[in-house]
């Protein structure tokens, strides 16, 4: 038993270090297939790329699947010694195939803010009744917030744990009339040390 979980615990030690290695090789695209992390990684830093040129330290963050067919991944990357921060929507065909990279949105994250706050909103690819979606993420970049909370105009509330790290969190709403009202930061006693409300 003992051996066993020995070889279990090498194995995940190449595994992550194997990850860590290729986290900032710039993506060539050969195929459409995307339906791992790493597919998605590759798609982002391919199109940041393009766009940009050289990237580091890219990293995903978070992935929600609220649908069978659409993915949504929040992201982070450095440019120029600037952290950047961003949202990118995959949809995937009708058998959970060929996923394609929809739409992808990124702005310079503030660092001194202490919690950032991005929004993208838009319409569910190839949707029968055209559902449209509402996603916001950010980053907590004051360490004492552990807690982050989402209010929205319809009552429906989010909570997110964070810890040392992870300091992200994403929160992606399909078909709801509703829009952020509050974002509320709370340290490890679940007390209010931030607040922000939106109009």
């Amino acid at each position: 038993m003992r051996g066993s979980r020995i070889v279990i615990l090498i194995m995940v030690m190449v595994f992550l270090s194997g990850c860590q290695n290729g986290q900032n090789e710039r993506a060539q695209i050969n195929s459409e297939t995307l339906d791992t992390e790493t597919d998605y990684q590759k798609a982002i830093v391919d199109y940041l790329s393009n766009k940009h040129g050289d990237i580091s330290n890219f990293r995903l963050n978070e992935i929600k699947e609220p649908e069978p067919s659409d993915s949504f991944v929040m992201f982070t990357y450095m440019k120029d010694n600037k952290l950047f921060e961003g949202v990118a929507y995959f949809h995937n065909n009708s058998k959970g195939q060929n996923s394609t990279l929809v739409t992808l949105e990124e702005t310079k994250s503030d660092s001194e803010t202490v919690v950032t706050t991005m929004h993208l909103v838009g319409e569910l690819k190839d949707d029968p009744i055209g559902r449209n979606f509402r996603v916001v993420s950010g980053i907590a970049n004051d360490k004492k917030i552990k807690f982050i909370a989402l209010n929205f105009s319809n009552h429906k509330n989010e909570l997110f744990y964070l810890s040392d790290s992870k300091r992200t969190y994403l929160s992606v709403l399909i078909n709801e009339k509703a829009f952020l009202t509050k974002i509320i930061g709370m340290d490890k006693n679940q007390s209010q040390v931030f607040l922000r409300e939106l109009k």
